[in-house]
């Protein structure tokens, strides 16, 4: 998932994963996590507002797009 800050404009980028993939430092963020249960269903085009530790923030959906995981 390719997001917008509202505030800086800058993008972030997200992966989805199971729980035993999960790395936030790499942007794979679990399927539990609040975070990925907020963007669940999300479309290109929309808003979202996420409780993240630094506080609420807005992000427009720039893409929602299927990355495939090397197994390590």
């Amino acid at each position: 998932v390719v997001l917008i800050d509202h505030d800086s404009d800058e993008e972030v980028r997200y992966t989805i994963v199971g729980s035993q993939e999960s790395d936030p430092s790499k942007g794979l963020i679990s399927i539990q996590s609040p975070m990925a249960r907020a963007l669940l269903g999300k479309e290109e085009g929309d808003e979202v507002e996420l409780q993240l530790p630094g506080g609420r923030k807005s992000f427009d959906v720039e893409a929602v797009e299927y990355v495939a995981i090397d197994a390590e």
